[in-house]
């Protein structure tokens, strides 16, 4: 969730929900459907198991603590994101145990086998589809060519910059000894985190923090609207070559590479 507009508000009231059954199932509204109705089934289940155990008056202590821990955190997350959004569906997957905890406690206690094999079933049906879709991405053949592509071209002086460290961070981690930098042109507080990116990575607010004494080849990695290379200054650097566009099935990235030279 980017921010808390009505497209992106509805988006993630479907997300959250829906996570732990969805994942990779996010190519189609069919699939989407499938796995909303599917989780909301499932929380359906839970309510009533709760309902019926304290009627028996059963001690389902143990589901309630890991089925509260599950909804406060998401809680807490919608509250912060009021001011800075952090409630990002995918987030959710450190939260996986507690919500397999909660569901196979109030299964076990399930007398009607035709019940629990519905629900299993369920389960192996929506995560293999997953997985299958999630290991067809993570392994199609588009991710590398980028890759590829530096490879057969990049020289050990030439430095690397980029602005959007969603592509960025996967050439950080292909290029470790390369010599980069990440312009943090928002002054976004990043610091700390993006030492993950290191030693190669450097962080900068300023084009100038690295022309000013370079001369040599400048790799600029850029997305879909070139921003990053229609902003970057122009004076006594030449386009050597591109951009040269590359669109990989891993989370749609898109790669915009150009090869500069200062004098």
């Amino acid at each position: 969730m980017e921010d808390f507009g009505l497209l992106s508000g509805l988006n993630t009231a479907i997300e959250v929900p829906s996570f732990q059954f969805k994942r990779q199932m996010n190519e189609s509204m069919s699939e989407t459907i499938i796995a909303l109705v599917a989780s909301i089934l499932m929380y359906i289940y839970i309510i009533w198991k709760i309902i019926k155990a304290k009627k028996e008056k059963l001690s389902i202590k143990p589901g309630i603590m890991a089925l509260s821990l599950y909804v406060i955190i998401i809680l807490i997350m919608y509250l912060i994101s009021l001011i800075s959004p952090i409630l990002i569906a995918r987030y959710l997957l450190v939260l996986t145990g507690a919500y397999i905890f909660f569901l196979s406690f109030f299964m076990a206690t399930e007398k009607n086998k035709i019940i629990s094999f519905i629900i299993c079933a369920i389960i192996v049906i929506l995560g293999t589809i997953s997985n299958v879709k999630n290991i067809s991405i993570n392994y199609d053949d588009s991710n590398l060519k980028q890759i590829d592509y530096l490879k057969e071209n990049m020289e050990s002086d030439d430095i690397i910059i980029y602005k959007n460290i969603l592509n960025g961070g996967v050439i950080a981690a292909f290029f470790p000894e390369q010599k980069q930098y990440f312009y943090n042109s928002e002054y976004w507080n990043v610091e700390a985190a993006y030492k993950a990116y290191g030693p190669g990575m450097e962080i900068i607010y300023s084009y100038e923090d690295v022309l000013k004494d370079y001369h040599g080849r400048i790799w600029l990695i850029d997305t879909t609207n070139l921003e990053l290379y229609n902003d970057f200054p122009k004076e006594g650097i030449e386009t050597i070559e591109g951009p040269i566009k590359f669109e990989t099935k891993y989370q749609n990235y898109t790669y915009n590479i150009l090869l500069l030279e200062k004098e």
